[in-house]
């Protein structure tokens, strides 16, 4: 009798019945507590909390009158008021048109879902939808004011990973296409140990010494879409040579925030973002004077110091720098 009211209980919680987001993702955490706990650990579940965020909100309302906007995809639909819930997924069946957050939910319908096993005790649609790209590209995917212009659902239609009907959950969720997964990893979400796990796995570095010189050499190995990708003047993601013990050349990867010749901090004084990322395929190549030993170090920072000083914030919000991945000359003995 115990089990049988349960499901009675179960049933009605997942369907909308005037109950905001909030609560109807506390009623799945009641049975899905592994789902809830790796969504808790993701940047998706604090999307609109992190101080960066706050701090940039405010500036776009004062500049452009645009807070609102960046709120439909950091509180999108679904939403809870710390950032994306349950439902924004599992409750979406389409959106108005790529990009800007324009989600489509149906609250009180079927719970959308990669897989349909037959045993759960409400109502299951398998989610096409939320395994496609679509998805993503809905929050991913930005035309808005100043520099915050977002091109990777266009970038991935465009690439050979789309040709072979690869879709972003193969790269940015755990156990890739068709998984049940709830954390994501990425340069948009997850710890800084999954963001430098995925750099890694995008990119080759080597670093010789030809003539005179010491050259490094990345190349992109992911496909999908240029690295780093997306709103990249929010991260730092740059390529280091050193010679010596000391750095003597740098190359950018992400984007660079421009008004007309001049580099600013704030995308609020912006009039475009000068992207730097590294296409699909693309070898950048860093050179120097050579030295008795050198090496390269791909290497990132959640948010560029910079940016962090000039929304008068604690420095300590920009994050450690992270070694992504590194190769030098001679190599280890």
């Amino acid at each position: 009798m115990r089990q049988a009211g349960l499901l009675l209980l179960l049933i009605p919680a997942c369907a909308g019945g005037g109950r905001s987001a909030g609560e109807l993702a506390e009623r799945c955490e009641g049975c899905h507590e592994d789902a809830a706990a790796e969504h808790a650990a993701s940047r998706h579940a604090v999307a609109a909390t992190s101080p960066v965020f706050l701090a940039l909100v405010d500036e776009a309302q004062r500049s452009w009158k645009a807070g609102a906007f960046c709120l439909g995809c950091h509180r999108p639909a679904g939403g809870t008021e710390a950032g994306l819930g349950c439902l924004t997924c599992h409750a979406a069946y389409g959106n108005l048109g790529p990009g800007d957050g324009a989600l489509l939910l149906d609250e009180g319908g079927p719970v959308r879902a990669a897989a349909v096993s037959g045993r759960a005790p409400h109502e299951v649609a398998p989610g096409g939808f939320l395994v496609s790209a679509d998805l993503c590209g809905t929050c991913h995917q930005v035309e808005g004011p100043g520099p915050f212009r977002e091109g990777p659902l266009d970038h991935w239609r465009a690439s050979s990973a789309a040709a072979r009907g690869e879709t972003c959950q193969r790269c940015h969720m755990r156990g890739g296409e068709g998984a049940v997964t709830h954390r994501p990893v990425g340069l948009v979400g997850g710890s800084v140990a999954e963001v430098q796990a995925l750099l890694s796995s995008a990119v080759r570095l080597s670093v010789a010494r030809e003539g005179d010189d010491a050259v490094a050499r990345l190349t992109a190995v992911a496909d999908g879409h240029p690295t780093p990708d997306g709103a990249a003047f929010l991260r730092a993601v740059w390529l280091d040579l050193e010679v010596d013990g000391a750095v003597v050349a740098t190359s950018w990867l992400s984007a660079r925030l421009m008004a007309g010749a001049r580099e600013v901090a704030l995308p609020t004084e912006a009039d475009r973002a000068e992207l730097r990322g590294l296409a699909p395929g693309e070898v950048r190549t860093v050179r120097a004077p050579a030295g008795a030993r050198a090496r390269a170090c791909l290497r990132f920072q959640r948010y560029p110091p910079a940016l962090v000083e000039a929304l008068g914030l604690d420095p300590a919000e920009a994050g450690p720098v992270v070694d992504v991945a590194c190769a030098e000359y001679p190599g280890p003995t």
